[in-house]
């Protein structure tokens, strides 16, 4: 960064934040006058247990620069006042910070003014301290940590948070969502069969979804029907709205909250219109979510078959992304229990399938985000445990492959038990008809 570039920066209406502090040379002095760096030390600590970021010595709060000169004070017989300053704030670090920190110091000057930069790299591991030795031991440690209001001594949360290194941890999951319904998306089935057999066949979750495709007009329908790019667009935004409300926060009923309506660049703000009371404003379509949560649901330019929510506080922000990934009239071939109907009953179960339903496939990608902890609040711990159960809770309500994985049903198992279903309920139609003969011939 150049001195340019740096002064712009200063005179920015909000210069100074976590990864960017201004400080006067005057830092530098105790009440005795004698040259000292706590100051710098701790908030040396203090941004590298946040984010990194860099100090800016030789600059008021204003974002004015002190002027040429500034670092004469500093100087001895042997050494400038620059290269001085730069020993100090060095071997200060070298030996009071632990773990060390490598900072970069450089000196920058124009015609009109002076200034030092420290550049401060992010904590690695573990989080730096003040330490004060006794010989070879380190006696205490004060940990700091920079907020948005000021350098301080961290919390026992706090630390604990900077020791588990949340703070680094951008968590991302992938799952697949398959759903089917009727051709005429009249339906939602939860099991399918026609030879004396139920298998189950998809989470039940998805059947939440037919309280949205009921309430799709006659017009919606029939376009679906004619329009399959319509109907995929639209069954995207339909689903990304059941997944939302399925997603039960861990705090109190009465922070629950509506969800956004569709706007009117929804496919679904005309398929529903006039049964939105019934979809968001019912006691059961609230959600809880953290408090003061800002909640966002938007589509990427041109890409129609893909819808973005997005979670925001001062403690996490959480991106749910479901993107429209394959369409097949009938059911997929994945999915086992539809596929041993199929393989048992040749071209009278696939065309049984394909005359009734139509199956659909998405990918939901989460990317879950935690912040630093200013304060500590209540809403901290809502936040986080939100957070932390958002992904588990998708997997167990939605994702086909953990459904098909749990369900106490394994493919060759569930087969051998329909052959064995099949050849009794033939043996016993064989019985009967005996019997039958018997008695008429009796």
């Amino acid at each position: 960064m150049s001195l340019e570039k740096i002064i712009k920066r200063a005179n920015e209406q909000d210069h100074e934040s976590l990864d960017f502090e201004l400080k006067q040379t005057g830092v530098c002095f105790d009440k005795m006058n004698n040259f000292t760096v706590t100051k710098i030390l701790e908030l040396i600590v203090g941004i590298a247990n946040r984010k990194g970021g860099q100090i800016i010595i030789g600059i008021k709060d204003d974002g004015q620069p002190e002027g040429l000169g500034i670092f004469k004070k500093f100087e001895s017989e042997m050494k400038s006042g620059v290269d001085k300053f730069k020993e100090k704030v060095v071997n200060e670090c070298n030996d009071n910070i632990s773990p060390i920190i490598n900072i970069e110091m450089n000196h920058y000057q124009n015609d009109e003014y002076e200034v030092m930069q420290i550049l401060i790299p992010k904590k690695r591991k573990i989080p730096h301290a003040i330490i004060r030795k006794r010989g070879d031991k380190v006696e205490s440690r004060k940990y700091y940590i920079k907020t948005s209001h000021s350098n301080v001594l961290v919390s026992d949360t706090q630390l604990d948070w900077l020791f588990s290194e949340k703070n680094n941890d951008v968590e991302e999951a992938q799952f697949t969502v398959e759903l089917t319904t009727s051709r005429d998306l009249k339906g939602m089935p939860i099991s399918i069969g026609k030879f004396g057999d139920r298998f189950v066949m998809q989470p039940s979750a998805t059947d939440y979804l037919f309280h949205y495709i009921r309430a799709f007009s006659d017009d919606t329908i029939e376009r679906c029907q004619s329009d399959t790019g319509y109907k995929y667009e639209l069954m995207t935004e339909a689903l990304m709205y059941t997944i939302i409300q399925s997603l039960e926060g861990n705090v109190i009923g009465e922070t629950a909250v509506r969800l956004p309506r569709p706007s009117k660049e929804f496919r679904l703000f005309q398929a529903i219109k006039g049964q939105e009371p019934h979809l968001f404003d019912s006691f059961d379509r609230k959600v809880n979510f953290p408090p003061k949560s800002k909640l966002k649901i938007t589509k990427p330019e041109d890409q129609f078959n893909n819808i973005i929510f997005t979670i925001t506080n001062d403690y996490v922000s959480i991106d749910l992304e479901l993107l429209f990934y394959g369409w097949k009239i009938g059911v997929f071939s994945t999915n086992p229990y539809a596929s041993i109907l199929i393989e048992n009953n040749g071209m009278e179960g696939q065309n049984y399938f394909e005359e009734r339903y139509e199956s659909y496939r998405f990918i939901l990608k989460t990317k879950i985000e935690r912040f630093f902890p200013d304060t500590i609040t209540q809403e901290y711990y809502d936040s986080f445990l939100f957070a932390n159960n958002i992904n588990e809770r998708i997997k167990q309500l939605w994702d086909i492959n953990y459904f098909m994985k749990e369900y106490p049903h394994y493919k060759n198992l569930y087969s051998i038990e329909y052959k064995i279903d099949k050849n009794l309920n033939m043996l016993e139609n064989k019985m009967n008809e005996i019997l039958n003969l018997m008695n008429n011939g009796s």
